[in-house]
């Protein structure tokens, strides 16, 4: 089904419009539903009923078919709450409509015109606002889990897909989030001296911390998103005539003037939250207005020791920069680098009831579908997890001065006279192309990996990776007078790939391929 399709036919069932995504954009109209999803989903049957809660759907679509959605309106110019039912939503959408198509009929012109108190004439109100910019800013602190990220994709172009960079998705915006008319409520006409009350609910600045007025150390993001927007709404007021006294404009102040979005220059605006009459909201406000096209901006900066220092912008047309980033702690420095061949490395002889019932799952060719192949882990005495790693990999690194270091070895047995010992052996891998590893140092020069040297008699259990003996598998890292596991700071970008090979070592030492299983690929020998 093409993306075109389920639009259609989710209008013509709900009465409402449906979003898709393709990473941080709209998907192709014309594209299909399988070319655009991510992931690895299951699929199944799926049928929204008009009380599924517009969350649910959402969450449903990416669960099963791994499609980025958002429920809008039927004019698709705003999202439904995503508490409300489908046929809520519908609802409230239609009462949108017949309201806007009230709001049109009295229109006569763009500019408003009032007379004096004395001449205006009782009945709804009529206020219409331009400003540009206008529209939508937030701003949060990154988690652990978000620098780990930043981190590992720092300076490649799989960052741009991060669901943090996707607006409409983001849960960071703990710190600010405002949207609105920017600038003030001016009245026309007679009235055009009158000076509208204006109260500053909020003043948005850059996190400052309590103990010394500094800016907080952390990792922030900063999003806008901003057009040309006019808005009208009415005051109702019944038998009653307008009263400018009774106006209040309730407004927040941003100064974020360290970074400016390209159009609009510094992020410095008075955003206008809400319009009260009277004491009461006037809920129009902001509910049906007209843009002219947003642009978006993204940027990602980090405080430390109360300095500011920029990390990424991604610009209005999606191109992005990058910038250095700080080790967190003070008096260290950050070491980070990708390894392109890691993950989890395990052997083990074959004896007993396991070796027996080998035997007889190989000779009946069931070896796919058993512990052999699920469980590989629970079949071997020895396994680690870590980087393979050579000499000639450090100074790629930016850590030329480290020391690798090999306490043991993993692999095949052998004997005192290092010949390869008879018997049956099973070899399992699970591999990435590439992780991100990042830790904090004192000293990049004080810097040990540690951990075994392969041996696996120059078998090669997956072809991706390609014979590893020889190398030292680091599961280990010394730094700072302390020796620590490795797989703490390791982050997978890739993605896993399994592989399983079962060989038997004769009494000769030689080595004979079995059986082997690459990534769901079979081959008995």
């Amino acid at each position: 089904m093409q993306v075109k399709t389920l639009k259609a036919q989710f209008l013509e069932e709900f009465g409402l419009s449906i979003r898709v995504y393709e990473g941080r954009s709209f998907a192709d109209e014309s594209a299909t539903l399988a070319s655009i999803r991510k992931g690895d989903n299951k699929g199944g049957d799926f049928s929204p009923k008009k009380n599924t809660k517009v969350g649910n759907l959402e969450d449903k679509f990416m669960e099963l078919f791994g499609l980025k959605t958002q429920i809008t309106g039927s004019d698709d110019s705003y999202f439904c709450d995503n508490d409300f039912t489908l046929a809520k939503a519908k609802d409230i959408d239609d009462a949108k409509i017949i309201r806007k198509e009230k709001k049109d009929a009295k229109v006569k012109s763009e500019d408003v015109t009032t007379t004096t108190n004395d001449e205006i004439p009782a009945g709804d109100y009529e206020i219409y606002l331009k400003s540009e910019p206008s529209g939508e800013i937030s701003m949060g602190k990154l988690t652990d889990e978000d620098v780990s990220e930043l981190i590992a994709l720092h300076g490649t172009d799989k960052y741009s897909d991060s669901e943090l960079l996707t607006f409409e998705y983001s849960e960071r915006n703990e710190l600010c989030n405002v949207y609105g008319i920017f600038g003030s409520v001016s009245l026309n006409g007679s009235l055009a001296d009158f000076d509208v009350e204006e109260e500053i609910e909020e003043e948005v600045c850059y996190p400052s911390d309590p103990d010394d007025n500094n800016r907080a150390d952390g990792f922030y993001i900063i999003y806008t998103k901003l057009s040309k927007i006019s808005d009208q709404f009415s005051i109702p007021l019944g038998d009653a005539l307008f009263d400018p006294e009774k106006l209040l404009i309730k407004k927040t102040d941003i100064d974020l003037d360290n970074h400016e979005v390209a159009r609009y220059g510094e992020i410095v605006f008075s955003v206008i939250n809400e319009i009260l009459y009277d004491g009461e909201a006037v809920e129009d406000y902001f509910e049906d207005f007209v843009d002219g096209g947003f642009t978006t901006e993204i940027f990602i900066f980090q405080v430390k020791d109360g300095e500011m220092y920029d990390i990424y912008h991604q610009d209005e047309d999606g191109d992005e920069t990058w910038g250095e980033i700080k080790a967190k702690a003070e008096n260290k420095c950050l070491v980070h680098f990708r390894a392109e061949q890691c993950g989890e490395l395990g052997v083990g002889e074959l004896t007993g009831n396991v070796l027996e019932d080998f035997r007889v799952k190989f000779d009946k060719k069931e070896l796919g579908n058993s512990t052999f192949i699920d469980s590989p882990f629970d079949l071997v005495s020895n396994y680690e997890t870590g980087i393979f790693a050579m000499d000639s990999d450090l100074e790629g690194w930016e850590i030329p001065e480290a020391d690798l270091i090999t306490d043991e070895k993993i692999g095949i047995l052998t004997d005192e006279d290092d010949n390869y010992k008879a018997g049956i052996y099973l070899i399992y891998t699970v591999l990435s192309d590439r992780y991100s590893v990042e830790f904090e140092v004192s000293d990049k020069n004080d810097i040990s990996l540690i951990g075994p040297e392969i041996n696996l008699a120059g078998l090669e259990p997956d072809f991706e990776a390609g014979e590893l003996d020889e190398m030292i598998l680091v599961n280990r890292v010394s730094f700072d007078g302390e020796e620590k596991h490795l797989f703490d700071f390791m982050t997978d970008m890739d993605g896993l790939r399994q592989s399983v090979m079962i060989v038997e070592v004769d009494n000769d030492g030689d080595v004979n391929e079995l059986y082997s299983n690459r990534a769901g690929e079979e081959s008995y020998c």
